[in-house]
C-alpha cells in the first residue's frame, strides 16, 4: 500500500512539474529619447494638420459635412473652444456656401 501511495505521488509531482511550465520572455522597456522612430511616430495634440480646407482658404480640423468628422468634432471640446472664439469672417462665408468645418486653424 504504501508503494502504491508513493508512486502515485511521485507520478502527480513529475507530471505536474513538466505539463504546465510555460516560457517566460522578458522585453526590456526603451529608454525615452533613444530610437528615433519614437521620436518621428510622437505627435502632440496640438500639432495635427488639418484636414479639411474651404475655398475659402480656411483650415479646418473637421469636415462637419463628413459624419465620421462630426463625430469625432462633438468629442473634442479643443476644437469647439476655437470655434466659439474665433473671429476669422470667412467661416460666415464658408457656412452661407454650405462648407461646414469644425476646429478652424488660427493662423
Amino acid at each position: 500500500m504504501k508503494k502504491l501511495l508513493f508512486i502515485s505521488l511521485f507520478v502527480l509531482f513529475i507530471g505536474s512539474s513538466t505539463g504546465y511550465s510555460q516560457d517566460i520572455t522578458w522585453n526590456p522597456i526603451p529608454i525615452p529619447g533613444s530610437s528615433k522612430s519614437q521620436k518621428e511616430d510622437y505627435k502632440p495634440y496640438r500639432q495635427k494638420q488639418p484636414t479639411y480646407k474651404s475655398s475659402t482658404g480656411t483650415q479646418y480640423q473637421y469636415d462637419l459635412n463628413n459624419p465620421a468628422d462630426r463625430v469625432k468634432y462633438n468629442a473634442d471640446p479643443a476644437a469647439q473652444l476655437r470655434d466659439r472664439l474665433n473671429t476669422n469672417p470667412n467661416v460666415k462665408i464658408d457656412q452661407s456656401v454650405g462648407q461646414y468645418g469644425g476646429g478652424v486653424k488660427q493662423d
